[in-house]
This record gives structure tokens, C-alpha cells and sequence, in this order.
């Protein structure tokens, strides 16, 4: 609810309203809490109809939310070092932030690792392996991963495999996504089990990690 009166204050021009609200809540909670922001597609041009998706955010939008970070003293942590902390067996630095991006797309890779290194932070991209093994245009395939990994600025984790295609949900053709939806099982005339749907969910959560 915090986050969401800090946004609502900062889209209506009160900036000053929305940082004093979330300062308070960081300074009352230093000590338990890891900030964890989350970035899909990064967009070059300030015009780009693809900026009305919520889920895509320009550069220059980036560029003053990593700055403001920088400013006030976060350092970026790797996915391993949250792992640690919430397991209790590594301390964080004091003023944490896991960075993190979806999908492996090309336009968050290619706009964002400028401006990681311009302030010196490092991100998590979470991967969905079809969009990776597919070649898929727009996003990024195993190589162009691996280089980016290799700079130090990256780290690749698991974003599932099929998770974001489509299944049969019902015998008159009903798409719905793969993770939520129990499929139709079209040889068998038959819905798909709730233990197969189990079974197909974690193979896929697997299988991405491996």
C-alpha cells in the first residue's frame, strides 16, 4: 500500500510527497527488508507507442531511478547473495537493491548495461528458455546472453521455459497461459489432472534451471 500512495502522489507531481512517504517506510525498516525492483522492456525513444504497456519503461526513466539510487546509497546485490541472506547465512550490504529484469529481452540489455555501468550496478536478467532457444526476434539468444554475463554486469538466472506460451484450456479451443491453466488433454478427450498439472508445472520450473 506504501508503494502504491508513493506512486499515486509522484504521477499526480508530487515527487517530493512520493520520496518523504517511502523514505519514512525504508528508515522504519532498514533492517529487514531487501528492495527489489523489477524492469521489462527499456525503451530508447520518448515517443515509442510501446511506453503505454506498464511493463516498459523509457531510458531517460531508467536513467534518473538508477541515478536516484546511486545518490542515495544502494549498493546492488546478485541473486546468490539474496538467496544467502533469506537462507541466514550471509549478511547484506546496508543499503541493498536487487535489480532485476525480465525475459531476456534485447532492448532491456543492450539500453540498460550503459547506464549500469555508468552508476556501477550490476542486474539479474531472468530468462525464459523458449524465448532463448527459440531465437525469438527482440530477444536475446544464448550467445548474446553469455557475452553479457561476461562483462560482469549481469547475472542469468531461470525465468521458467514455456511459461509464457499458450496451452488448450477446454475442447472448444480455449487458449490460456501455460503455468496457471490445466491443459486439454486432446488424444484423451480429458482435462488434464490436478497431479499432472503439478508434474508439467515443476518439470518446467526444473528443466529451465538445468
Amino acid at each position: 500500500m506504501t508503494l502504491r500512495k508513493a506512486d499515486a502522489l509522484y504521477q499526480n507531481g508530487d515527487q517530493a510527497g512520493a520520496k518523504k512517504l517511502l523514505v519514512k517506510w525504508l528508515d522504519a525498516h532498514e533492517e529487514k527488508t531487501l528492495p527489489i525492483v523489477l524492469y521489462h522492456g527499456i525503451i530508447p525513444q520518448a515517443n515509442d507507442p510501446a511506453l503505454a504497456l506498464p511493463t516498459n519503461v523509457s531510458v531517460a526513466t531508467l536513467e534518473s531511478q538508477l541515478r536516484a539510487l546511486k545518490e542515495a546509497g544502494y549498493v546492488s546485490i546478485t541473486a546468490q547473495q539474496a538467496v544467502d541472506w533469506f537462507k541466514g547465512v550471509a549478511d547484506l550490504p546496508k543499503k541493498p537493491i536487487l535489480i532485476t529484469f525480465d525475459d531476456a529481452r534485447l532492448d532491456s540489455l543492450e539500453n540498460a548495461d550503459p547506464l549500469l555501468e555508468q552508476y556501477g550496478f550490476n542486474a539479474v536478467m531472468f530468462a525464459p528458455i523458449h524465448n532463448v532457444a527459440g531465437n525469438l526476434p527482440g530477444f536475446a539468444n544464448w550467445k548474446e546472453l553469455a557475452a553479457y554475463q561476461a562483462n560482469g554486469r549481469w547475472e542469468v538466472q531461470a525465468h521458467g521455459d514455456k511459461g509464457h506460451t499458450y496451452v488448450q484450456m477446454d475442447q472448444a479451443g480455449r487458449k490460456g497461459l501455460f503455468l496457471p491453466n490445466r491443459m486439454w488433454n486432446e488424444a484423451e478427450k480429458r482435462m488434464e489432472t490436478q497431479a499432472e498439472w503439478e508434474d508439467r508445472v515443476r518439470a518446467d520450473h526444473l528443466g529451465s534451471k538445468e
